[in-house]
């Protein structure tokens, strides 16, 4: 039976952090599909409301589930800092192009 050496085992868990991470983002985006997994769909006006009446509690938890959605990334934070900020970008001009009509 052959030994698994070290360097062996650091790329064998390389090639499966790789494969997990990819494996991973692709079951997410395939159950996003239309809208974000976990989520009802709702109207503009929705959306708009539950983002302008959101508390602190609400935004933690968004927060942590953005980082949740880019668990097992080296740079899971920044990723989901950046998702939060389309987010937030998103709502607001929603937000403003439906004031002017």
């Amino acid at each position: 039976m052959p030994l698994i050496t070290g360097p062996t085992l650091d790329e064998l868990a390389k090639e499966l952090t790789a494969w997990y991470i990819n494996t991973r983002e692709f079951l997410i985006k395939a159950l996003e599909e239309g809208y974000p997994y976990g989520s009802a769909p709702l109207t503009p006006r929705e959306q708009i409301d539950r983002f302008i009446s959101m508390t602190p509690e609400d935004w933690k938890d968004l927060t942590a589930k953005l980082i949740d959605r880019h668990r097992g990334k080296p740079d899971a934070e920044a990723l989901a800092r950046k998702d939060l900020e389309e987010y937030i970008q998103k709502m607001n001009n929603m937000a403003f192009s439906r004031r002017g009509v």
